[in-house]
């Protein structure tokens, strides 16, 4: 028997050591230097985890709000020192961006409120007042990321409106020893969001699972949603319904036989629409083109309505309806669609 050489002993090691290691844990990524600790107690904001800080490149953004999207805060906030705290509270302020990544003013609510929660009742020796009374050197709040919270004991909760912003977490504990690591900033990009869902059901059934042999009505439901302003009015809104199964007949209730075509049947969801715009020059007001479409208006619900007749010969047979949205076409000014030309 050949012996195992020391560098294929040490591979092996480092092999069980990777495989027991959650690497869903390791997406926040802290690196805490224990040498580095600091003389007295050092409250310290190593990373802001909720929101998520938005990452753009070519290929777009990752890790963008929607519009309406209401979120918390969350944050790893430790002890560097080598004393105990015992009292600290933290601040958590959403900042507008002023194009370059820096922190501009003060975001206001709907109401003209600033977006900024202080909390100084953290850590202190009061059981009723503060959730913790002493951090120890080296430990980090909570056990891990923590939820911010209000002096009240409640998340904080931002739900923002599009646009793009600084998220702000500031610690501050009495004696301090380094004041330099008490703040995290992130950037976050809060996007308009569109939406089309598409839903089945039997019809005077709560229950997607239907039973018995007689003739069982469907319909099918189309919705457009979105969060701008003017709406999200997709044209061309195409959806599969597809029916499979043990039947022997499957009909619209506009008489389309939806067995033809192996039970795949390809619907148009909307109404047809006259003089709807189709190009509109950026400059030349004149220069436009309308054209019959079929649109899908904001908020509304299409519906296509239909039956199946299980086979009856079947003791035991089995069906299913299934609908997949397949495309749709969104009128904007695109990017892609700008012309330029120079002299």
């Amino acid at each position: 028997m050949r012996k195992m050489t020391p560098m294929i002993l040490v591979a092996l090691m480092l092999a069980s050591i990777f495989a027991s290691i959650d690497f869903v844990e390791l997406e926040e990524t802290v690196i805490i230097e224990e040498a580095g600790a600091r003389s007295g107690a050092d409250a310290e904001t190593i990373a802001i985890t909720s929101p998520k800080e938005t990452s753009c490149n070519n290929n777009g953004c990752r890790n963008e709000l929607k519009v309406g999207e209401a979120t918390t805060f969350a944050a790893f906030i430790k002890n560097s020192g080598d004393a105990a705290i015992d009292e600290m509270g933290y601040t958590v302020t959403v900042y507008s961006n002023d194009g370059s990544g820096n922190a501009g003013a003060v975001v206001l609510d709907a109401q003209g409120n600033e977006l900024s929660w202080e909390n100084g009742n953290v850590i202190c020796d009061d059981i009723l007042a503060c959730p913790v009374s002493s951090l120890a050197a080296g430990a980090i709040l909570g056990g891990g990321k923590t939820t911010l919270k209000t002096e009240s004991g409640t998340d904080i909760q931002w739900t923002p409106v599009a646009g793009f912003y600084v998220i702000e977490v500031i610690v501050n504990a009495i004696g301090d020893a380094d004041p330099g690591n008490d703040v995290q900033q992130i950037i976050v990009n809060v996007v308009d969001w569109v939406d089309i869902s598409v839903d089945m059901s039997w019809n005077g059934q709560d229950s997607d699972l239907v039973t018995g042999s007689d003739e069982k009505a469907f319909t099918l439901t189309v919705t457009s949603n979105g969060s701008a302003d003017n709406g999200f009015n997709p044209r061309n809104v195409s959806v599969l319904l597809k029916i499979r199964g043990d039947i022997t007949s499957a009909q619209s209730t506009l008489g389309d036989d939806l067995l033809l075509n192996g039970g795949l049947t390809l619907l148009t969801a909307g109404t047809s629409v006259q003089g709807v715009e189709t190009f509109r020059h950026g400059e030349d007001p004149n220069n436009v083109t309308n054209s019959t479409r079929t649109v899908l208006s904001y908020q509304s619900v299409w519906s296509y309505e239909g039956s199946v007749m299980p086979d009856s010969n079947e003791e035991q047979g089995e069906y299913s309806l299934e609908a997949t949205l397949m495309s749709y076409v969104d009128y904007d000014s695109f990017e892609s669609c700008w012309e330029t030309s120079t002299e």
